[in-house]
């Protein structure tokens, strides 16, 4: 769809709970399917080490670290959610790390 309508993004609390807010302000989510990108938000940039990006490329001062939200959640996500047209509070997502 060339016009796919307005994206929503939110963050998760202590508990992992969130509210989707549209990138215009509104509450939720449009009606419709989604592709799902999980990451972690932090004051670091996020690298990781199993692609091209090096260390290097990273401003000066800027300490790496690895997401610990796999990339198949995140930059690679092929993952979908449909949002009914009457609306759901049951969006939730199961994510399993390596440790």
């Amino acid at each position: 769809n060339p016009n796919p309508g307005r994206g929503s993004s939110a963050f998760t609390d202590a508990s992992g709970r969130y509210e989707l807010q549209t990138d215009d302000g509104h509450e939720g989510a449009v009606p419709g399917k989604h592709r799902i990108r999980i990451m972690t938000k932090g004051d670091q940039v996020t690298i990781d080490y199993a692609t091209e990006t090096s260390p290097d490329d990273l401003p000066a001062g800027t300490k790496p670290r690895v997401d610990p939200i796999p990339r198949s959640w995140n930059v690679d996500s092929d993952k979908e959610f449909d949002v009914p047209t009457t609306g759901t509070d049951k969006a939730d997502f199961d994510i399993s790390t390596k440790r």
